[in-house]
């Protein structure tokens, strides 16, 4: 399973006297438990007025390690359920902050123990690592106090990750007020040994969790455990997000629960212009997910014949004075479409392709065609011929490169073929014109070798090689 950990800040308040002091305008001072991953601070408020604790975060310094892997888990790691705050944060991320929910108010003369427990996520890690890391309290009149670094291995990370929590301790965890914690916890629900309908029953009340986190937690949760029977509701939820990256989730969800009755939400989602694709590369792969993707992955039926009417609905996202985003998305639309090979859509298509000055709506439907080793020879291809002949003759030679290999996969009859193959051979660029006398081959058309020994009188000895080459297999000699 492709996903990506979490960085876990737990702080723990409670009205302490007994360790160092800092002040609102000093720099924070204590010590680090390293078996129980804990800062120990103590905060006292100086001033007159009541100090307001609106944030809390920490301070991240690589001292080694690479993280350009982007490999990682889902994993949450550890769960202090004495913690108050839980801030997740990665350990490439130089500084997090995370608002204080609920906030908590120092009266003036009062101090305040707080306990900050770390478990890093390393996401991306391409080996080995260490990191200094050192604590935040930011205060409501911009106060803020920053605790001394200390220094975390790769393998106090891999320790974090034998802590077992066990369902009581669970159950207390997903009822937390920091939003965060709560997330935490829903990510430890697969590990429980909470049955199949309590689990169930958690989701669906965590749906309706007031945090955006929790709700995709709730919803990605459902998805890894394939728990169907929420998918109707993660759809509604997708309906009402206004934030692409909780679409994000709510898309990744859906794909992998693959409930039909959830298509027009997904198809609602994609005609939504303001609901992109984030890129949160150190973020978990329903972070990084859009409703098109979600569309192919759900491999239904019903899925072209519901999105057909947008190649005529969303005409204008085609026009010359379309916007770049309105023609990347309507790329999209002819791309999903060309995935599923959907022969009902090709009279749209074709008038598209053949008629649009925005050149990625054929190049991107172009790639997906020949993506597979084995071009689709299919009815698909063949009701795409006025589009393919037309790119033929494009200023772009990869289209035209491309439009030749699918045009022979459709098994034209033999004058056709030549007809093909011979413009393919006369082709003005060289990578054309090679791949062209390498189809001559494949094909076994003899009746072109005048045409390659023509050709292969002409340039260097590169230049010649691809026609000396394919005379060669043909049985002829090479001039």
């Amino acid at each position: 399973m492709n996903a990506f950990a979490k960085f876990l800040l737990l702080i723990l308040f409670t009205v302490l006297p007994s360790l160092p002091v800092f002040s609102q305008s000093e720099t924070a001072r204590g010590s680090y438990n390293k078996p129980m991953r804990t800062f120990e601070l103590t905060l006292k408020n100086t001033k007159r007025t009541t100090a307001t604790v609106i944030a809390v975060g920490i301070k991240s310094e690589v001292v080694s390690g690479s993280f350009m892997c982007m490999a990682g888990d889902a994993r949450a790691g550890v769960l202090n359920l004495l913690a108050n705050y839980l801030v997740p944060f990665h350990v490439a991320t130089p500084e997090t902050l995370k608002d204080a929910e609920p906030q908590i108010e120092l009266p003036p003369g009062q101090q305040a123990r707080v306990a900050i427990s770390v478990s890093p996520s390393a996401v991306g890690a391409c080996g080995p690592w260490s990191i200094k890391v050192s604590p935040i309290v930011q205060f409501q009149n911009g106060a803020r106090n920053v605790g001394e670094p200390v220094l975390i291995t790769s393998a106090d990370y891999a320790e974090s990750y034998a802590t077992e929590l066990a369902d009581s301790e669970l159950l207390k965890a997903l009822k937390h007020l920091d939003p965060a914690i709560r997330t935490a916890a829903i990510k430890r629900l697969a590990e429980s040994k909470l049955t199949s309908e309590n689990v169930i029953r958690i989701l669906q009340g965590k749906l309706d969790d007031k945090n955006a986190e929790v709700r995709i937690a709730a919803a990605a949760t459902a998805a890894r455990l394939k728990h169907k029977s929420l998918a109707p509701k993660i759809a509604v939820l997708l309906t009402k997000a206004a934030e692409s990256k909780e679409a994000s989730a709510y898309c990744w969800a859906l794909s992998r629960l693959r409930d039909p009755a959830t298509i027009d939400a997904l198809i609602e989602t994609f005609a939504n212009l303001n609901l992109e694709k984030p890129f949160l590369p150190y973020s978990p792969a329903e972070y990084n997910f859009s409703a098109k993707e979600a569309l192919i992955k759900f491999e239904h039926p019903d899925v072209p014949v519901k999105l057909r009417p947008l190649l005529t609905r969303q005409a204008a996202w085609k026009a010359t004075a379309a916007t770049e985003k309105q023609v990347a998305r309507f790329s999209d639309l002819c791309v999903i479409l060309t995935t599923y090979r959907d022969v009902e859509s090709a009279a749209g298509l074709n008038r598209t392709l053949t008629e649009t000055t925005h050149e990625i709506l054929l190049g991107n439907v172009m790639r997906e065609l020949i993506a597979e080793d084995s071009i689709n020879q299919g009815p698909f291809v063949i009701a795409l011929k006025p589009a393919l002949q037309a790119a033929l003759n494009h200023q772009n030679w990869n289209h035209r490169f491309a439009a030749l290999r699918l045009l022979l996969s459709t098994q034209p009859d033999s004058t056709e073929t030549e007809r093909l193959l011979r413009q393919g051979l006369r082709d003005t660029h060289a990578h054309v014109s090679a791949a062209a006398a390498e189809l001559t081959t494949q094909l076994q058309v003899k009746t072109l070798i005048p045409e390659l020994r023509e050709l292969a009188t002409k340039g260097n000895n590169n230049e010649k090689k691809p026609f000396c080459d394919a005379l060669t297999a043909l049985g002829a000699a090479c001039p």
